[in-house]
């Protein structure tokens, strides 16, 4: 039964990318891309 609950079981499938839509909606900050630029002066 664990199995069923793994991540690849979980967002293997069609509508993975509604979940991890729906992540990004509760926890931004886990989410948010890294902006590798740095400041030019």
């Amino acid at each position: 039964m664990s199995k069923e609950y793994s991540i690849y079981n979980l967002f293997c499938t069609s509508g993975a990318l509604y979940f991890f839509e729906a992540i990004k909606l509760r926890y931004p900050e886990y989410t948010k891309e890294k902006n590798h630029e740095r400041d030019v002066r």
